[in-house]
């Protein structure tokens, strides 16, 4: 998970830290995330919650809050943000695919070698600072 705001805002030096999650008990990244500035003593406030992807990224496209996402979910005129920006670290994450045996195909085992490989190369070190659109080049899409 990495912290993510709009480029050429600097959203994330509001207080209260305005934040776009998802509703509750939609995603466990709304409650990494909230714990995590618990943690730090960072002041924070729900400026915007969905459930879905688009509706947190266009929040933090247009400068009016962060999120907490994997670099995959990167979008255009995002950024990824870090300590160096006065944000904790965040815990990280397991993702799990779970697929039955009896009914394995060609199709389920090429997918998850390609979920695999896909998630698998990131690293928020990695990523932390670049702008979506060439973290997302150089991750290899587009």
């Amino acid at each position: 998970m990495v912290w993510v705001g709009a480029a050429g805002y600097d959203t994330h030096r509001r207080s209260p830290l305005p934040l776009a999650v998802s509703k509750q008990g939609v995603c466990i990244f709304r409650e990494h995330t909230l714990a995590s500035l618990d943690s730090a003593a960072i002041d924070w406030r729900i400026a915007y919650t969905s459930a879905s992807l688009s509706g947190l990224s266009a929040a933090v496209r247009a400068g009016l809050a962060i999120t907490v996402l994997t670099p995959s979910m990167l979008g255009p005129d995002m950024r990824v943000l870090g300590t160096e920006d006065g944000l904790p670290v965040l815990p990280s994450i397991e993702i799990a695919l779970h697929r039955s045996t009896k009914a394995a195909t060609e199709a389920t085992e090429q997918l998850a070698l390609q979920l695999h490989a896909h998630i698998a190369g990131y690293s928020a070190e990695h990523w932390r600072g670049l702008p979506a659109a060439k973290a997302k080049k150089t991750m290899g899409h587009g």
